[in-house]
């Protein structure tokens, strides 16, 4: 099941879905653009539609060739940089008896417990989140990460859990309204076409893009 919709914020002020991702067989990933970036959805799109070609499994190198091949296309000034190429990335992977989730940067993990549950972990980098972009960009022009960022990786054992997502950020304005069990039951049916409509009613709350794949 995929989602992505657009933010109010987003909608008000004109600004594009800076959220992407995908699923095929063996890989769901979820990217967010940050919101300082001009054109942060261009490179996270980009970003998604080279990962998804990309031949499994999937390891550091991929990433940093994926990157490289981005940067060659838009230039590594650190304008190109800051506004192309600041994006979160959490990706699923899996094996016989595991889950595993890649994640740089900040937003949640989406468990389904095989006591049929819904449960979300937040993933917090703290006021400054985690860009694979500082890591190509000078050290001078940094305030943060100077020594670079590298994806922190979560495993999820299959006797455990029935299945693993991740989301975006913007899930963030989900917790503590009135409709946050209605939106974990949906998730737990696989309702994805319900969940948009409650999200497009409730559309008020969710000021930020939100996207998840499970």
């Amino acid at each position: 099941m995929f989602i992505n919709k657009t933010g109010i914020e987003h909608e008000n002020y004109g600004i594009n879905n800076q959220d992407f991702g995908f699923e095929n067989k063996i890989i769901k990933c979820v990217v967010d653009g940050c919101s300082e970036g001009k054109h942060s959805e261009v490179g996270a799109k980009l970003f998604c539609h080279l990962l998804n070609k990309a031949v499994m499994p999937i390891d550091k190198l991929d990433i940093d060739l994926i990157f490289e091949e981005i940067i060659s296309l838009i230039g590594k000034e650190s304008s190109n940089l800051r506004n192309y190429m600041c994006f979160t990335i959490l990706y699923i992977t899996e094996t016989d008896s595991e889950f595993i989730v890649n994640a740089c940067g900040d937003g949640f993990i989406i468990k389904h417990t095989i006591d049929d549950k819904i449960e979300y972990e937040k993933i917090d980098n703290g006021e400054y989140p985690k860009y694979y972009a500082y890591n190509y960009a000078s050290k001078e022009s940094l305030g943060k990460f100077k020594e670079g960022v590298t994806f922190q990786e979560y495993r999820f054992p299959k006797d455990k859990y029935i299945a693993i997502g991740v989301a975006s950020d913007g899930l963030r304005y989900l917790f503590d309204k009135d409709f946050e069990e209605d939106f974990s039951s949906f998730i737990l049916k696989r309702k994805s076409s319900v969940i948009k409509r409650l999200i497009n009613r409730e559309h008020k709350y969710f000021k930020d893009d939100i996207t998840l794949v499970i």
